[in-house]
């Protein structure tokens, strides 16, 4: 009977998660410069986490967020957005707004190509740019958490999710 097992285990596992969803909602993700695949696929993950997903309309809502309400802030590298503001604006903003609040950069590129497109924007706030399954400091101000589309779907989630509840604040 190992199925019961890790059939039991499973249940477990969902029901802490559930209970710890229910801890979290008061946290919200701000998604600061939303993407059409920012809105629909991390609306989605995000709520999955237990967390609040919050669409900014633009860069002036991050000063109006309350920093201790704040789990994590979104960012997205597409080329347009319903902000109208450039990726290292939107980050200069959040930095200025909430400097402890981690950062998530959300792309449609590979790593090194985000890397190498944002490298003055990361450098001028000390940040270094890390994919899911880099071993990193999570949490830290000085760490961004590196999503695509495809982490934020199936087999994928599982690793992303696990590596934004160490990002996260909660």
């Amino acid at each position: 009977m190992p199925w019961l097992v890790s059939r039991a285990s499973a249940n477990w596992q969902n029901v802490a998660r559930a209970r710890e969803g229910q801890y979290l909602r008061g946290m919200k993700v701000l998604l600061a410069r939303p993407h059409d695949f920012v809105v629909v696929d991390m609306q989605r993950w995000v709520s999955a986490l237990g967390y609040t997903p919050v669409r900014l309309s633009s860069v002036g809502e991050l000063k109006e967020a309350v920093s201790t309400e704040l789990a994590a802030i979104v960012i997205s590298t597409a080329v347009s957005s319903s902000v109208k503001a450039t990726v290292g604006e939107v980050l200069d903003a959040a930095r200025a707004a909430h400097p402890s609040v981690p950062i998530v950069i959300a792309s449609l590129s590979s790593l090194t190509s985000t890397q190498n497109g944002f490298r003055a924007e990361l450098a001028r706030h000390g940040l270094t740019l890390h994919a899911c399954e880099e071993g990193a400091s999570w949490g830290q101000p000085n760490v961004a958490l590196f999503v695509t589309p495809a982490e934020l779907k199936p087999p994928r989630d599982e690793l992303s999710s696990a590596t934004a509840r160490r990002h996260f604040r909660s």
